[in-house]
């Protein structure tokens, strides 16, 4: 008998199931996105890491299907933190550079500068951008105990050190901060922080902090359930970047390119189903209201 030598096709690897088949928290992640949107409505979105991604992810997309324009987001690398927190009592936390020598190298640094350049949120880049747009750049982040954020708002600074005063006169009234920090984070909650600069000296950053339903969908989407890691099975959507003394430096990819496939699909159809179909129904005569329900998903983003 003769041997079948055709290599079989082999079976697709399975999707396994997470937070974007759970109808709830794609209910909230919507709502989350929207509200971003409806603060922030022509500005840039940027998130800082991982944690916001998927909100940040789902506010281009309802921008891109509700006014058919680019979305206007940027996703940059960041792990780890550098900076350590101190709390007094009569002002705002204050983040200085970690003792424990895990604080970057120049070099490192430079790198990471490059890096930052390559996604055109240099000072100069920032500025051309922002005075074309008319708009204003929100960087976006989700904090615990705040070190993460404090250390790419350091490197931020030293960044800016590089602008001239006009650029950096732009950038004081066009560059914010908004920072989700869900209700069971018991750390408080306060307006600013005060972040060291140059020379030691420390710089006030005023933030939006944002704690209530829109923050507490994070715990299901944002990694702290141990899903946000960089491997097959995770639902990271921004890279690895960790530049601390001990962190590996360089841009690490997640294989995960099928999750993220499935990811998008799922947030793609609650967009829909909950945005723009539904505005569609409320606008619809009564009589055209059956064919509006039953019509096939005309987006394709």
């Amino acid at each position: 008998m003769p041997i079948n030598t055709t290599p079989q096709s082999q079976t697709p690897k399975p999707i396994r199931r997470g937070w974007w088949n759970d109808s709830y928290v794609l209910k909230h992640l919507v709502n989350a996105a929207q509200a971003l949107n409806a603060a922030y409505p022509n500005d840039m979105l940027i998130s800082v890491g991982q944690s916001p991604a998927w909100v940040v992810y789902t506010a281009g997309l309802i921008r891109q299907a509700t006014r058919q324009e680019a979305p206007n987001t940027k996703y940059i690398a960041f792990t780890g933190s550098f900076m350590s927190r101190r709390d007094d009592d009569n002002d705002a936390p204050r983040f200085h550079k970690d003792a424990s020598n895990c604080y970057p190298t120049q070099p490192d640094i430079n790198g990471y500068f490059n890096y930052l350049a390559s996604q055109e949120v240099t000072p100069a880049q920032l500025c051309d951008t922002l005075q074309s747009t008319q708009s204003k750049a929100v960087f976006i982040d989700l904090i615990c105990h705040g070190s993460g954020f404090a250390s790419f708002i350091h490197l931020l600074l030293k960044a800016y050190e590089q602008a001239t005063p006009t650029q950096q006169a732009i950038l004081s009234q066009a560059v914010l901060f908004h920072v989700y920090q869900p209700a069971f984070l018991h750390y408080p909650k306060p307006d600013h922080y005060m972040v060291e600069g140059k020379d030691g000296h420390f710089t006030r950053i005023p933030l939006t902090v944002e704690s209530g339903a829109n923050a507490n969908v994070f715990p299901s989407i944002a990694g702290l359930k141990g899903e946000s890691d960089a491997t097959e099975q995770g639902d990271r959507l921004v890279p690895c970047y960790d530049i601390s003394r001990y962190g590996r430096k360089t841009l690490i990819h997640a294989p995960n390119d099928d999750i993220v496939a499935a990811i998008k699909s799922s947030i793609e159809n609650a967009v829909y189903e909950l945005v723009i179909r539904n505005a569609a129904t409320k606008n619809t005569p009564p009589d055209h209201e059956k064919r509006v329900r039953t019509a096939p998903n005309p987006l394709r983003f």
